[in-house]
């Protein structure tokens, strides 16, 4: 499949902010819109979409001109070929917020500590496959959630150094095939 390229807006508004000695904040509001976004669909997704079933015009998926499958001749769900793989979305927007605090403690009696936080929200991801088809919100229907953070703690002391992170990915909703 030949791709083309992407064409789109962005904005971004922010701050950063050293509110104490060592003590650092960032705040980012962003928006991003692309159309003819490069893109990959889920199997499931592909094979829901009857638009994408090429059986009795084509006989392999190699000579699809995009995205789709065949099924056995005589059967509806003997799947012959699927063809998978980046393609252009017709659109493809998010939005969200990303916050951070990092604060660094120096020349303590046991080393040194850098404590950090950071957390982003999507408010919200759109995608339309082609212009024919419906937008789609990710965060409702594939599984992409709303909420990521990452607290960590690291500590030096002389030529020693360690780290403890956690990782959270929020609850995602999404729909089964």
């Amino acid at each position: 499949m030949q791709l083309e390229e992407e064409k789109g807006d962005f904005w971004n508004l922010g701050i950063v902010a050293e509110l104490y000695h060592d003590l650092n904040l960032t705040l980012d509001w962003w928006n991003i819109e692309l159309e003819g976004a490069v893109a990959t669909l889920p199997s499931f997704r592909i094979l829901e979409n009857p638009n994408n079933n090429y059986t009795g015009q084509y006989a392999e998926c190699s000579q699809l001109p995009s995205l789709g499958f065949i099924y056995e001749p005589g059967t509806t769900n003997d799947l012959r070929c699927l063809r998978e793989g980046p393609f252009n979305a017709a659109l493809e927007s998010a939005q969200g917020i990303d916050l951070s605090v990092d604060y660094r403690l120096h020349d303590t009696s046991v080393g040194d500590f850098r404590f950090k936080f950071s957390t982003s929200y999507l408010k919200e991801k759109l995608q339309q496959e082609n212009a024919q088809a419906e937008i789609k919100d990710l965060t409702k229907e594939d599984y992409v959630p709303h909420w990521k953070a990452n607290i960590g703690i690291s500590w030096d002391y002389q030529d020693f150094s360690t780290s403890l992170s956690y990782y959270y990915i929020g609850r995602a909703e999404g729909i089964n095939a």
